[in-house]
């Protein structure tokens, strides 16, 4: 009977979101994820064709996981407002995934999902047609991405408070506007 394998498909990506998350996928190589895993570099090469195949498996956990941070509640706040609020936290918190999902277009699915997430509560936040919503979320993600990226660079810092002010402002301000008030 063959050995048990010690060092599983699921481990190394686990490790090697470890990697990305604190260097950046410029960080992750099979050197170093070998290392970090305490063994050679073959249980690399054989769970994987190569290192493109296990950077996909990466964006796809860290997809996974940034999905977790836009949806996740924050107390008091309206649910569209609160995605903005996270998105700029995860671009704060987590730089590097933020940088290779949304600074470098690297999980297109997700940004996807939670573009149709955001619409519908647009929609249902103010009773505008769907392409008006559309419209008016693609105004203020354009914003919001602006100030996660300022944040992210290290180009600007923002208190929690000033964020949720400005996000309100922008959304007061947009919002009129589409409703015909402006």
């Amino acid at each position: 009977m063959p050995a048990k394998k010690q060092v599983t498909r699921e481990k190394i990506v686990r490790e090697a979101f470890a990697l990305v998350r604190e260097g950046g996928m410029d960080a992750l190589n099979v050197t170093a994820l070998s290392k970090r895993l305490g063994c050679s570099t073959q249980p690399v090469y054989l769970s994987f064709r190569n290192m493109e195949e296990l950077k996909r498996e990466v964006l796809i956990k860290i997809g996974e996981f940034c999905n977790g941070y836009l949806l996740e509640r924050v107390e008091g706040v309206p649910p569209y407002k609160a995605m903005g609020i996270n998105y700029i936290r995860f671009a704060r918190e987590e730089k590097h995934f933020f940088q290779e999902v949304f600074m470098k277009g690297g999980n297109g699915e997700l940004v996807s999902s939670a573009t149709d997430n955001a619409i519908a509560l647009v929609q249902g936040g103010t009773g505008l047609t769907k392409d008006l919503s559309a419209r008016l979320h693609a105004e203020i993600w354009l914003f919001v991405h602006g100030v996660a990226t300022a944040l992210c660079t290290g180009y600007l810092e923002l208190s929690d408070g000033q964020i949720g002010e400005l996000l309100t402002d922008v959304y007061k301000g947009l919002t009129l506007r589409f409703e015909g008030g402006i």
